[in-house]
């Protein structure tokens, strides 16, 4: 997706609600200029704290309005509605859509355990 000044980001997950589509219409190009509501990146040993901040800084400046980090190495979420602004989901928590997907719960635990079945 392209978001800001032409930058690409491609999120692990995202989810972009139907009004952010232009004309609502599906886009036909391959990268399109899209915004999601929600992006989640599933962090691996090759990201760094700078990479992950910048991620941050764009996805927010774009118009995100909720991003998940989730790790499966130590099993935890950061959710960030806001740049400066974090929640800390332990390894028992819920991952939560708040008002981007109202009512979207889910176990964080699952979530890691179904990244292991489908990423091995």
């Amino acid at each position: 997706m392209k978001l800001l000044d032409g930058k690409s980001k491609i999120p692990d997950v995202s989810f972009i609600s139907w009004e952010r589509f232009p004309a609502t219409k599906l886009p036909l190009r391959p990268v399109p200029t899209l915004i999601p509501g929600l992006a989640v990146e599933i962090l691996s040993d090759g990201n760094t704290d700078r990479e992950m901040s910048a991620k941050l800084h764009v996805y927010f400046e774009a118009g995100v309005r909720l991003v998940w980090y989730v790790s499966p190495e130590t099993r935890t979420d950061t959710m960030w509605r806001e740049q400066e602004h974090s929640i800390q989901v332990p390894a028992d928590g819920l991952l939560d859509g708040l008002d981007v997907l109202p009512g979207l719960q889910i176990s964080l635990s699952e979530f890691v355990a179904r990244l292991g079945r489908c990423c091995t």
